[in-house]
């Protein structure tokens, strides 16, 4: 099993779909009052305003009397596949936790650039795009060095922030990020374990 802290490790999955001239399975709504300004002058001719959020829910039925950590060793133990649907309903009821409806709570609200360059030239590869949805693994504290927040914010993205160190997750939820968020590693095997 890997933890990955020093750099975020991103992988975007892009799932932009155009149906009757408009997104499909968009999890973000934009605010039209907001002033269309370039984030990378000189780049583009213009970027998508600030959103206000409105989340997709995930289907949760979480059941406080359930042992559920119980029931996830018994299927770490047997090395369930990664897509048995027990394991994919805790995970789902137990462990994601859903995007913050509270305004952000950033250091530097206003900054839109976190990543050290590799969300412009993500941005730029991916033509734009808005809509889609990340995973990113590392997120550390869901604001420093983040390669997703450009895309949550400005590009009306959704996602899965991954991060395994405890303390710095409590800080990622901490900053009210608008994507599903888990306090876990990933894994090189194929099936569950801890």
């Amino acid at each position: 099993m890997y933890i990955l802290r020093s750099s975020s490790v991103c992988v975007f999955m892009y799932l932009f779909y155009v149906q009757n001239g408009q997104l499909a399975n968009v999890v973000l709504s934009v605010d039209s009052s907001i002033n269309n300004q370039s984030p990378y002058p000189g780049e583009r001719n213009r970027a998508v305003p600030q959103l206000s959020f409105a989340p997709v829910a995930i289907s949760s039925m979480r059941n406080n009397t359930f042992d559920y950590r119980a029931v996830m060793k018994e299927l770490n133990d047997a090395r369930v596949p990664m897509d048995d649907p027990r394991l994919i309903q805790i995970i789902r009821d137990y462990y994601i936790d859903p995007p913050s409806l509270e305004p952000y709570n950033l250091e530097k609200p206003d900054r839109l650039e976190f990543s050290k360059g590799q969300a412009p030239f993500v941005d730029s590869r991916l033509n734009y795009s808005e809509g889609g949805f990340f995973v990113e693994a590392g997120a550390l504290n869901g604001e420093k060095g983040s390669n997703t927040l450009f895309f949550e914010k400005v590009r009306k993205w959704n996602g899965l922030l991954v991060e395994a160190d405890p303390e710095s997750y409590a800080l990622l939820r901490s900053k009210h990020r608008k994507a599903f968020s888990i306090n876990a590693c990933l894994s090189i095997k194929n099936y569950s374990s801890v």
